[in-house]
């Protein structure tokens, strides 16, 4: 999965057609219908719905969108956290450490795709990642140990919250957590499990 073909994916559902959405990016028509027939394959799943009328987002790509967002979003944050390290460390941009802690649901799902552009871009940046639980996270970022915080929290802290100061806070992401049976299964003949 590379980041352009999430780029293309928001544009797409921001478009009523292929052609539309393959203009507003200055790529061809099969290039982009191809880069996101990869992208389907590799997800495994069908993110639109063609038509002779045109596209339109299926459920699951609806929520791709949503994830693609945010993992977008993510990676101009710390584009935006290198370039502004990058001026206090010299004149070569990457020439520069961060340190990001995260928790093992986050670090499996979002950072992936994050790492690999960062190194992409960034060759030279000395980057390291700690996996911590996500209560320790808010405390290692509070207290300096780490540039950067991302993990799951079941609701935001209370602006009046001491561990809160002198902390920025960005929601990426809203998801929800399913516990799944199969139809064979005696669990699934419960009410709740």
């Amino acid at each position: 999965m590379r980041l352009e073909q999430l780029e293309y994916l928001l544009m797409l559902s921001q478009s009523e057609s292929i052609n539309i959405a393959s203009a507003k990016l200055h790529i061809s028509h099969q290039c982009l219908n191809k880069s996101l027939k990869s992208l389907e394959s590799e997800l495994e799943t069908t993110l639109f719905e063609r038509t002779p009328k045109g596209i339109s987002l299926t459920t699951t790509g609806k929520r791709a969108v949503e994830t693609a967002k945010d993992i977008l979003e993510l990676v101009q944050m710390l584009k935006a956290f290198i370039a502004d390290q990058a001026q206090y460390q010299g004149p070569e941009l990457g020439k520069c450490a961060m340190s990001i802690v995260t928790s093992p649901l986050t670090s499996n799902t979002i950072m992936v795709p994050v790492v690999k552009q960062l190194k992409k871009q960034y060759p030279n940046l000395n980057l390291t990642i700690n996996e911590i639980s996500p209560q320790q996270v808010l405390e290692a970022v509070h207290t300096d140990r780490y540039d950067l915080g991302i993990t799951n929290m079941h609701e935001l802290l209370p602006a009046h919250d001491e561990r809160r100061q002198g902390l920025h806070f960005e929601v990426l992401y809203c998801d929800q957590t399913v516990i799944l049976a199969s139809k064979y299964s005696s669990l699934a003949r419960k009410q709740k499990i």
